[in-house]
Parts: structure tokens; sequence; C-alpha cells
């Protein structure tokens, strides 16, 4: 994959560049030992040892896995209640729909803002000024922060965040030849659902408000249960 920022006003406003996700709850601690097999379920009763989610190999690896995004400007969130039919411009928030957005001024929005609505719905589209460059051939993910409920890092916002999870895939208007091969070509915005009642979610800039990873082909699966011939005694 390649990044860019998807034109000079992003990169001077002060967007920032994607960065590997590493997050502390896959991390053990300097003084804990490795358990394996039978060991993590006797861990507690016989020892007291607590069982955390390092000890879990695909939970330790999905805490190092993939790209995060941060916000390239403050911003702010609400419901907008009766929804509106008319966009409202005010000084310092704009609405349409069920949400109202404020913050800082970004260029190229509907609204003004980093956030901006999405069709007079109730979701924002948090703009980032990143486009990221994927091969043919593969799908890019995007969607909240895993296992969100694990992070407590004040610099990650997805918490407060209802942020959707989607994939892109490569379309031939949005796509360019590198190096004799073609790349996809995704803005890498983050979309988000207003939050419930009278809630405000205000994100700093810098807090990281998404994560992706390039997911390899095909775009469809199934699964089917192991044929008895290969060892499968259910």
């Amino acid at each position: 994959m390649y990044w860019a920022f998807d034109n000079i006003k992003s990169k001077d406003a002060g967007a920032y560049p994607p960065e590997p996700l590493e997050l502390s709850y896959g991390h053990r601690p300097a003084d804990s030992d490795r358990l394996r097999g039978t060991e993590l379920q006797r861990a507690y009763t016989v020892s007291g040892r607590e069982v955390r989610p390092a000890d879990c190999g695909p939970v330790r690896v999905l805490s190092r896995f993939g790209q995060v995004v941060r916000a390239p400007g403050r911003i702010t969130i609400q419901r907008e209640e009766p929804g509106l039919k008319w966009r409202d411009f005010q000084p310092e928030s704009s609405a349409y729909g069920r949400v109202r957005v404020g913050g800082d001024p970004w260029h190229g929005t509907e609204s003004g803002f980093v956030a901006s609505w999405i069709a007079g719905s109730e979701y924002v589209k948090i703009s980032t000024g990143i486009l990221i460059y994927f091969p043919k051939g593969h799908l890019l993910y995007q969607g909240p922060v895993p296992n969100r409920q694990l992070v407590d890092d004040p610099a990650i916002a997805s918490n407060e965040l209802d942020v959707m999870a989607g994939m892109e895939y490569l379309v031939p208007g949005r796509s360019r030849e590198l190096d004799g091969r073609t790349y996809g070509i995704a803005a890498l915005n983050i979309i988000a659902r207003a939050p419930r009642d009278d809630a405000v979610v205000e994100v700093r800039k810098g807090q990281v408000i998404g994560w992706f990873h390039l997911v390899a082909p095909p775009a469809s699966q199934h699964i089917d249960q192991l044929p008895s011939k290969h060892g499968n005694r259910s």
C-alpha cells in the first residue's frame, strides 16, 4: 500500500499520516509469565495469576496489526432532533438531517468543518486528508479500533465515536498505475453515527479515530464443515 495527502491544503492544515497500530492491551507486563494450554485454565485457581487479553495470541497480534488514522482537527458531533430538512449554518456549527457538527474548519466539506453530514442522515463523514493506494485484487478494510472496550488511552477517541466498519474495493475510475501495477484509490474518510440523546462527542486534534488494513482476495467466502475423511469426528 501507499498513502498520500489528498491535496496540498490538507497537508498545510495538519493532516496526519497513517501509523502502525500499537495498543497496550496486547502487551504482557514485564513480570508476567507466559501461559500455555491448560496453564490458562489453572492460572487463577492455582497461582492467583490473572489471565489478561495479552495471554491470547490472536488478541496480541490484532493489537499490533493494521494502521491508524488521526483526526486532523478538533471535532464535535451531536444529534439534532427533530431532524432538519434544510441546512443550518452557524458560526460555531452546522447541521443537516439528524446531526450537528462543529470544531475546526476544513476545506472542501459541505459543512465547512472536519466532520460533515451524509445526505441528511444520522451519520457523519470525518475527513482525514489522506488517500490510500491499495493493490488491485485486494480490499481495504476500515473501521473502529479493534477491541475498543479494552482501550483506555485518552489519545484514542473511538470509544466515544460510534465508528462504522466497511471495505473499499477497486473502482476503475478511482485507480492508478504505479510501477506497472494497478492500485485502487480510497479517501480515508471515517464514517460515524451521531451519539444518542443529548450527548456531545468531542474529538481533539490528533486523536486516533479509525483503523484500516489490507484484505487479501477473494472478495467472497464460505465455510463448510470439515469432512470426516480429513479427521472430523463430530
